[in-house]
């Protein structure tokens, strides 16, 4: 841990399916951070006991983890498929349920492998939104698009670490 007082937010959001891979990426985040995380999970629909287990496991850190409990309900009129659950509309909630300037958010379904610090002190000049942009050169996606287009995923290729 670094000497500063610096605290990073990180926002992870699952249901429960999602809730053993929101496990995995929590880890080495924590592993990883040189400063205090503050790990928000955006817990959507039934998973809260999972996600209980997940701040429980991850107490061997000096982190704090913040359950954010979301009724599924608050999502249930929204059409989902098989790449497209009720967690990815959860991720639009994320500036009404965090009490933050900023956070990082990352999708469950990655691995960090050092410090995400550097992604919090991105200078992002006016936007309130930053994304990498998915460099997979347009076969991550069957959305139509100019061979140009910066396209940053929502989460179906893993490739997304969002600043708000």
């Amino acid at each position: 841990m670094g000497n500063d007082d610096t605290t990073i937010p990180v926002v992870f959001v699952f249901d429960k399916g999602y809730a053993p891979y929101a496990a995995v990426a929590i880890f080495p985040v924590l592993m990883h951070a040189r400063h205090r995380c503050r790990i928000y999970c955006v817990v959507l629909g039934d998973a809260l006991a999972e996600a209980q287990a997940i701040q429980a496991r991850m107490a061997m850190f000096a982190a704090e983890i913040v359950l954010v409990p979301v009724a599924q309900a608050a999502f249930f009129r929204w059409r989902t498929v098989d790449y497209v659950s009720s967690a990815t509309y959860g991720k639009l909630a994320i500036p009404e349920l965090i009490d933050e300037r900023r956070v990082i958010y990352l999708d469950c379904d990655l691995v960090v492998t050092c410090d995400v610090l550097t992604l919090l002190r991105q200078d992002m000049g006016p936007h309130p939104l930053a994304g990498c942009i998915d460099r997979i050169g347009g076969q991550s996606s069957a959305i139509p698009r100019a061979p140009t287009d910066h396209y940053l995923n929502a989460g179906a290729t893993k490739r997304l670490a969002a600043v708000f």
